[in-house]
């Protein structure tokens, strides 16, 4: 039987994997939604597009403000794998 490894890492805090799913959705999903929509001249699909990609980056920020305050005040310093509801933010 096949097992299948979960692409999020079982040893980061989940402000991270947050933050970095966040960013590469931002810009992998709404970035293309929001140039079609400049591109072929849909105002709906562009301004769709754009609150889309401000959301993402505006969590992705608030997710790595997370991650830098924790890793700064040493809350990282002994991260162990443990599944995604028991790892830390």
């Amino acid at each position: 039987m096949v097992q299948i490894e979960s692409f999020i890492p079982r040893d980061k805090p989940k402000s991270w994997c947050l933050g970095i799913i966040s960013a590469f959705v931002g810009l992998l999903i709404a970035g293309p939604i929001m140039f079609a929509g400049a591109y072929f001249k849909i105002g709906e699909v562009k301004v769709i597009g754009t609150y889309i990609f401000v959301f993402c980056v505006a969590f992705f920020f608030l997710m790595w403000l997370i991650f830098i305050v924790r890793l700064a005040s040493g809350k990282y310093k002994i991260i162990e794998d443990r599944d995604w509801k028991d790892q830390i933010w």
